[in-house]
């Protein structure tokens, strides 16, 4: 049905990055899995866990892809991302940052999430009155790791149809990325708290 058209690429991109297309073989029908998301003091909806590959992604991925994309995804280690754009009216390299596009926006709801379980950790190690003072700008740490951890998404693979209308993308991220940016995070919106009281107790 499908025959692959790029070859993937393990570059960070950027916002608009995207590889060129070159030639492959295509493959069948499989799954994978990759790791959830919890947390309290920011809430948090849906789930990456084991298994979704098949069962939540996997719906939208053309079934003679589903093979080739579970071998390109570190389920343990990656959260991933697929999207797919009308190209006949467009243009393939049109709608390559399209499905690029659409691919990274999905990717972006998991990394969300992702954050949130992270810095729910950082926050649950606080003490009560500690966690009174951080409660409030736990969205605001959640939202800076997110755009923070947008410059490790990696693009994976790119696939155009026989008929060339559809082009489908995959993203991924390793989740270290995103461990890292929320504690970096976390531990210097607490420097800087620390800093403002130091500041203020040195004026009186």
């Amino acid at each position: 049905m499908k025959k692959v058209m790029f070859y993937f690429s393990f570059c960070a991109l950027i916002i608009t990055g995207c590889s060129s297309l070159t030639s492959s073989g295509g493959s069948s029908s499989s799954g994978a899995a990759s790791s959830g998301s919890s947390g309290s003091a920011v809430s948090t909806s849906g789930s990456s866990g084991p298994g979704s590959l098949i069962s939540g992604i996997f719906n939208r991925i053309p079934s003679d892809l589903r093979e080739e994309v579970n071998n390109r995804v570190d389920s343990t280690n990656e959260l991933y991302g697929f999207g797919t754009a009308n190209s006949d009216k467009i243009g393939a390299s049109a709608g390559q940052m399209k499905s690029f596009d659409n691919a990274k926006s999905d990717l972006n709801n998991k990394i969300k999430r992702e954050s949130q379980r992270y810095l729910n950790e950082h926050y649950n190690s606080l003490d009560p009155n500690t966690k009174t003072m951080v409660r409030s700008a736990l969205p605001e740490l959640v939202k800076h790791t997110t755009e923070l951890s947008e410059y490790n998404i990696a693009q994976k693979g790119a696939w155009e149809s026989e008929d060339e209308k559809r082009i489908h993308s995959l993203v991924t991220i390793n989740k270290a990325d995103i461990e890292t940016h929320a504690r970096n995070v976390f531990t210097t919106y607490l420097d800087d708290i620390s800093e403002r009281f130091a500041t203020a107790r040195s004026s009186m």
